[in-house]
C-alpha cells in the first residue's frame, strides 16, 4: 500500500523502537500543525451543512406537518362550497369545493351531509356520485331535504358514514311513528265521543224497535183478513191512468174536464165520433181504405210497369230531381234540373256520363280544408284511389296495390313515383329511357359568374373510386334498395374538391329542402362531373405535349 509519507510506514523486518515511533509521531505533528489554521473554517462548513440540512428538512416536513394538522382537524371529512345550488329530491347536484388545499384534502364518503354556515335548520342528505380533487368538483344525488332548499351559497359539506344515514332514516321513522301516535291519540278521543253518541242512538233505536214491533204485530193481525184479489197495487193504478189519459192536453186529462167540455160544447161529442171513425188502422196496411189506387196515386207511387217495390215517374224538363230504381232496363231518365242544364246519364252498357247540355263537363268532389278529396276506382276485386291529398299533391295509389301512394304531382309540378320508364319497362327506384335523356341548360347566354375548374387533375387525385354494398343505416332509413354491389365515388370526398356536384339525398329531403332524418345525407350529381373530367384531361394533354417536345429535342441531338 503506497503512501505520501513513507516515514509513517513500518516494514515487516523493521524493529518497533521508541526512536522509530517518535520519528513517525513527529511527522504527524507537523501535518496537524499545518492544518490548525483551517480548523475554524471546517467548523463553519460543518455548521453550514447542518443548517442547510435542517432547512431542507423544514421545507419538506413543514407542509407535511401542516397537512397532518389539517387532517387531524377532520379537514378531509369537511369542506365549504359557495356554489349557488337549489336542492330537490333525487336531483343530481354539483358543488365546487372552496380553497385549493381543501380541494386536495377533502375525501367524501358514500353519504354526505349538506348543511349551511348561517343556520342549522336547513340541511340535506346526499349520496356521492363522483369527486375530482384537482378541480374540487363534487357531484351528489340528493336523498332527503329538511328546511329551505335554496338557492344558497354558504354550503358546508360533511362526510357521514353509512351508519349515520341509516340512523337519520331511523330517526325519520321514529318521527313518523310519533306523528302516527298523535293521530291515533286524536282518533281515540274522537272514538270516545262517538261511543257516547252511539250509546244515545242505541237507546233511541231500542225505542223505535219497540214501536216497529207493535206496528208489525198490528199489520200481521190485519193481514189475516186481507184478500189480494180485491186490491190493486199503486204501479198498476198509475199505468192504468196513464193509458187512459194518453197524450191528452192538460185541460182534458180528467173525466171532470171532459164532461165539462161536453156540457159547454154540445157538438164536441159528435165531432169526436166523426173524427175517430174516419181514421185508418196502421195494422191493416191500407186494406181498409176505400179507394186504394187513388190514394197511392196521390202519394206519387206508380205501379204501371213495376220492376221493384216502388217506381218514381220522372217528368222531362221538370225542375224537380227524380230517381228511378230499375233492375232490368237501362236507367235512361236524366237528372236534369232546368236551372243549370247539367245532366247525369247511365246507359244499359253500365257507362255513366256527366256533362253540360251540349259539351262534356265534369264531376266535382269536395273536401274540407286539410282534408282529402279522392275517388276510388274498382275493377273486380282490384281498386285504387286517386285525388287531391291534404297537402295539395295529386296522388294515385293506396288500395289494392298495398302501398300508400305510388305516384304524385305537387302544386309546383314536381313528380314522384317508385320508378319511371320512358318507352321501356320501369324498374323500382330507377329512371330508364329507351332514347336520350335531355335536361338542364347549357347555353352560355343563360349563365353568369363562369369560372374554369382549376387544378382538376389534383382534385381527381383526392377522389377514391370504390365499390360498396348498402349499409344497415341505409336499410333502416329506407333508402332506395341496392340489392347488388355498386361502384362509384364517395360524396364526402367529392364535396371537398367540387361541392357544386354534391347535394342532399332526394329520399331524405322533405318538400322544404330539409333533411328528414336530420343526418344531412349526401348525393352525387354525376352529370356535373363532366367539367372536372374535361379539365383534367386537358391538363394531361398539356403534360403530354410538353413531354413530346422534350423527346423530340433529345432525338434531334442523338440524330435519331
Amino acid at each position: 500500500m503506497s503512501s505520501n509519507f513513507p516515514e509513517l510506514v513500518f516494514s515487516e523486518d523493521e524493529d518497533f523502537t521508541a526512536d522509530r515511533l517518535n520519528s513517525a509521531m513527529e511527522v504527524l505533528d507537523k501535518r496537524l500543525r499545518a492544518l490548525e489554521p483551517f480548523t475554524p473554517s471546517w467548523q463553519q462548513a460543518v455548521n453550514d451543512l447542518r443548517d442547510v440540512g435542517l432547512s431542507r428538512l423544514n421545507d419538506a416536513i413543514l407542509p407535511a406537518y401542516q397537512r397532518i394538522q389539517l387532517l387531524s382537524t377532520l379537514g378531509f371529512l369537511f369542506a365549504g362550497s359557495s356554489s349557488e345550488v337549489t336542492l330537490t329530491n333525487d336531483m343530481t347536484a354539483t358543488f365546487i369545493i372552496d380553497g385549493e388545499t381543501q380541494k386536495s384534502l377533502f375525501t367524501p364518503t358514500p353519504f354526505l351531509a349538506l348543511t349551511r354556515s348561517s343556520t342549522v335548520d336547513d340541511w340535506a342528505i346526499a349520496q356521492l356520485i363522483s369527486y375530482e380533487a384537482a378541480t374540487g368538483t363534487l357531484m351528489v344525488k340528493v336523498k332527503a331535504i329538511t328546511g329551505n332548499a335554496g338557492p344558497h351559497t354558504d354550503w358546508q359539506i360533511g362526510a357521514c358514514a353509512g351508519n349515520t344515514a341509516a340512523a337519520m332514516a331511523y330517526f325519520a321513522q321514529i318521527d313518523a311513528a310519533r306523528n302516527q301516535s298523535n293521530v291515533a291519540k286524536a282518533a281515540t278521543a274522537a272514538d270516545r265521543v262517538q261511543t257516547g253518541l252511539d250509546r244515545v242512538q242505541t237507546g233511541l233505536d231500542v225505542t223505535a224497535a219497540n214501536i216497529a214491533k207493535e206496528q208489525a204485530q198490528a199489520a200481521a193481525s190485519g193481514a189475516g183478513t186481507w184478500d189480494p184479489t180485491n186490491y190493486a197495487l199503486k204501479t198498476y193504478v198509475d199505468n192504468a191512468i196513464a193509458n187512459l189519459i194518453g197524450a191528452a192536453p192538460s185541460t182534458l186529462d180528467t173525466l171532470q174536464e171532459i164532461a165539462q167540455r161536453f156540457v159547454t160544447d154540445e157538438n164536441a161529442l159528435n165531432s169526436l165520433t166523426t173524427t175517430v171513425s174516419g181514421k185508418l188502422q196502421k195494422s191493416m196496411n191500407l186494406s181498409d181504405l176505400t179507394d186504394t189506387v187513388a190514394a197511392k196515386a196521390n202519394l206519387g207511387i206508380s205501379f204501371a210497369n213495376p220492376t221493384s217495390k216502388s217506381g218514381l215517374a220522372a217528368v222531362a224538363g221538370s225542375a224537380v230531381t227524380y230517381m228511378r230504381s230499375d233492375a232490368a232496363p237501362a236507367i235512361d231518365v236524366s237528372i236534369s234540373p232546368t236551372w243549370t242544364g247539367k245532366h247525369i246519364y247511365q246507359y244499359s252498357s253500365g257507362l255513366s256520363y256527366v256533362h253540360q247540355t251540349s259539351t262534356w263537363g265534369g264531376l266535382s268532389v269536395y273536401a274540407p280544408d286539410q282534408g282529402t278529396a279522392f275517388i276510388s276506382y274498382h275493377r273486380g276485386v282490384y281498386a285504387v284511389n286517386a285525388g287531391l291529398d291534404g297537402d295539395n299533391w295529386w296522388r294515385i295509389g293506396g288500395w289494392s296495390d298495398g302501398a300508400a301512394w305510388r305516384f304524385g304531382v305537387s302544386p309546383a309540378g314536381l313528380m314522384q313515383s317508385a320508378g319511371y320508364g320512358a318507352n321501356t319497362t320501369p324498374v323500382a327506384s330507377q329512371v330508364r329511357a329507351a332514347g336520350d335523356i335531355i335536361y338542364g341548360v347549357s347555353d352560355v347566354r343563360l349563365k353568369k359568374d363562369i369560372e374554369t375548374i382549376e387544378n382538376a387533375l389534383e382534385k381527381i387525385r383526392q377522389l377514391r373510386g370504390v365499390t360498396w354494398d348498402q349499409s344497415d343505416l341505409a336499410k333502416e332509413l329506407k333508402a332506395p334498395d341496392q340489392p347488388r354491389r355498386k361502384a362509384g365515388l364517395l360524396a364526402q370526398d367529392l364535396q371537398k374538391v367540387l361541392p357544386e356536384a354534391v347535394g342532399l339525398a332526394p329520399f331524405d329531403t322533405d318538400k322544404f329542402g330539409r333533411s328528414k332524418s336530420g343526418l344531412d345525407l349526401l348525393n352525387i350529381y354525376y352529370e356535373q362531373l363532366s367539367g372536372l373530367l374535361v379539365e383534367a384531361v386537358k391538363e394531361l394533354a398539356d403534360r403530354n405535349d410538353a413531354l413530346e417536345a422534350r423527346l423530340a429535342k433529345l432525338e434531334a441531338k442523338l440524330g435519331v
